[in-house]
């Protein structure tokens, strides 16, 4: 509903910024000797553990899949490892924060496939959020040619990879409007990435990690903490905010990275990645500014959704046993 627009968008904001963890968990598992394609997978295996064993307790009939939606599901989990494989290959050709800034050029994406997808309107303030929230990612990301060398191939896989992102942060809205749970999306989602996953990993590290009793709080934390709520969070807001809307939120992760990286590895912040940050919450609150003023002018004009609020939220008379 209109009027619940700002609360979700806070709750995808505090999701976000849960991604910045990724990194805090993934040096770890990086300096055990695993990949990049061990540490998706882990992730995704933890995702795939912790919601079966939830639903099958809470929920059994959120298991229950139309066959023909097996490929709907199949497609996104697929375009999920997509991206995060493209991504993983750029940075063997092109510098780290080309590839960064390169990938989170998928809010353009979304809006192109948005407006064909879902009709979505195109607005001035939308795009004014989105190339401030994108200028703010590539001072945050630090200087884009300083150092490595840029080779067209990688170029192009980072590009892949925000085009792969954009597709599968659509799945969530796709999810939603074919009557899917937002656990039910991420269950099969993540079981299907990670079946696919299965022939590249190191299956005798992995299984080594897995089983460690010291280092499963580590897993727990990069497949709950740091994957499986903000998923949740993030698909679960595509019942209420647009695909647009949410790409641009998402730009907060950068933000949150930034500040584990100072806060966990002593990394500094130059006076541009500062003002990057600034750029970023600033694509924020144009946002929010929006959906407040919608959310004013929506009531001005539904009077009696108002009245019924106070009815049903608004403080009650009470009476104690002995008063009539």
């Amino acid at each position: 509903m209109e009027f619940g627009k700002s609360n979700v968008l806070v709750v995808l904001i505090l999701g976000e910024l849960m991604y910045g963890f990724v990194g805090l968990f993934s040096r770890y598992f990086y300096d055990l000797g695993m990949r990049s394609v061990d540490i998706t997978f882990l992730r995704l295996f933890t995702i795939t553990v912790v919601l079966l064993i939830v639903i099958l307790i809470a929920k059994r009939e959120l298991l229950k899949v139309k066959p023909m939606d097996l490929v709907f599901f199949v497609s996104f989990g697929v375009f999920k490892l997509l991206a995060d494989v493209f991504y993983i290959f750029s940075i063997d050709y092109i510098p780290l924060a080309l590839a960064s800034v390169l990938q989170m050029m998928f809010p353009f994406y979304i809006i192109v496939l948005s407006l064909f997808l879902f009709k979505e309107k195109i607005d001035l303030k939308k795009l004014v959020a989105i190339l401030i929230g994108f200028i703010g990612c590539t001072l945050i990301t630090g200087n884009l040619f300083a150092t490595g060398k840029i080779e067209s191939m990688g170029i192009v896989a980072a590009i892949i990879s925000g085009l792969a992102l954009s597709v599968y942060v659509l799945g969530g809205t796709f999810s939603f409007k074919r009557g899917y749970h937002p656990a039910t999306y991420l269950l099969f989602s993540a079981m299907l990435c990670d079946l696919i996953a299965l022939p590249f990993i190191q299956h005798d590290l992995v299984i080594e990690t897995i089983t460690s009793l010291d280092v499963i709080p580590l897993i727990l934390g990069l497949g709950i903490v740091a994957s499986l709520i903000p998923m949740f969070i993030e698909v679960w807001s595509a019942r209420y905010l647009s695909p647009t809307i949410i790409s641009i939120v998402s730009m907060v992760e950068v933000v949150s990275a930034a500040v584990v990286g100072v806060v966990a590895f002593d990394e500094v912040l130059s006076i541009f990645n500062i003002l990057g940050i600034a750029l970023v919450l600033s694509s924020i609150l144009v946002i929010n500014v929006r959906i407040s003023i919608k959310a004013q002018k929506y009531f001005s004009e539904h009077p009696e959704v108002v009245e019924r609020l106070k009815k049903e939220y608004g403080p009650k008379d009470s009476k104690g046993p002995n008063q009539d």
